[in-house]
């Protein structure tokens, strides 16, 4: 996965699976924007054999502000997509496939 110095996404993504599973947080179809249900997750988690590990990207999509009177930005994070890793027949990932995604706020 690649990753920004400091960064767990081991407690993001159980957290976010976590939260589907116990019914407090509605995930979507990464292409076709409709909700997915629990068992819908269940057999996404499947397809990369239930190792969590195996997601390999992390996308976020924010809105960004910037105050130029205080020459900062700051960004809220609107939703995020996992991607979990594909292999070709020699064992390399070639690419990731988006499992859904989460709306954050």
């Amino acid at each position: 996965m690649e990753k920004v110095a400091g960064y767990n996404g081991g407690s993001l993504v159980d957290g976010i699976f976590s939260n589907i599973y116990d019914g407090t947080m509605t995930v979507y179809d990464y292409h076709s924007g409709e909700p997915l249900k629990p068992a819908d997750v269940k057999k996404i988690e499947g397809e990369f054999k239930n190792d969590r590990t195996k997601i390999g990207k992390i996308s976020f999509t924010e809105d960004w502000y910037y105050f130029p009177e205080e020459n900062r930005v700051e960004k809220r994070t609107k939703s995020v997509t996992f991607g979990y890793e594909l292999y070709n027949n020699v064992g390399k990932v070639y690419a990731y496939r988006a499992a859904f995604r989460a709306d954050l706020n």
